[in-house]
């Protein structure tokens, strides 16, 4: 299976038994997520997950490039604890209930800028929490998220992108392998999200099959 965005690179490689194309696989994911995104309606707006720790003393918690909106701000304690969503009229009020240094971790949490919320009341350990957040469509990185269609669908990124790989190489045996494979893990993908109840989507167990060829060179 692929488990990060660098093994579905690397698994993409492997199939194309080309070294030299590392650098274009990026690309061609990013025209699978494009056009998943343009024919899968549900898809315009997805969710990520990103963590981190808290920073102890520190009220504010930036959130990531894109974010439109929290589904779920968890800390990562045994057992998990949510972090409930608040206005800033509550935010006050809430704020002047708590004895300072009775709570280690914030328990509600509000608006404050368009990428910024703050906590009540403020941490006082660098707990480690788990935020899933809604963001228009963008492309999956190692480094920043772990994208919602990286997580549900890996078959749809890998056989778009091998089809891409296949084109580019100009291999028309694989193009007619790879290219079917991609047009049924999109439709299977998209009747998935048709179905999947929106709140309970970031907490879904769903994962297509990742049953990867074991191939190491073209068709």
């Amino acid at each position: 299976m692929a488990d990060s965005y660098s093994d579905l690179v690397g698994r993409v490689v492997g199939l194309l038994g080309r070294g030299n194309v590392r650098p274009l696989v990026p690309g061609w994911i990013q025209m699978v997520e494009a056009e998943a995104v343009h024919r899968i309606r549900d898809l315009r707006e997805v969710i990520y997950k990103t963590s981190g720790n808290l920073t102890s003393g520190d009220p504010e918690l930036t959130l990531p490039d894109g974010c439109t909106g929290i589904t779920v701000f968890q800390l990562d304690e045994t057992p998990t604890m949510l972090v409930e969503s608040v206005t800033l009229h509550q935010m006050a009020e809430r704020r002047s209930g708590y004895t300072s240094g009775s709570d280690v971790f914030p328990r509600v949490y509000a608006f404050t800028g368009q990428l910024t919320i703050e906590m009540a009341p403020t941490p006082s350990a660098a707990t480690a929490y788990t935020l899933y957040y809604t963001a228009n469509m963008a492309d999956v990185t190692e480094l920043k998220y772990t994208s919602q269609v990286l997580e549900e669908a890996p078959n749809m990124l890998y056989y778009g992108a091998a089809a891409h790989g296949a084109r580019w190489n100009r291999d028309a045996n694989a193009i007619a392998i790879w290219e079917p494979e991609f047009e049924k893990a999109l439709a299977y993908y998209s009747t998935f999200i048709a179905r999947k109840d929106p709140e309970l989507i970031q907490v879904s167990s769903y994962s297509q099959t990742r049953d990867w060829p074991m191939m190491t060179g073209t068709h």
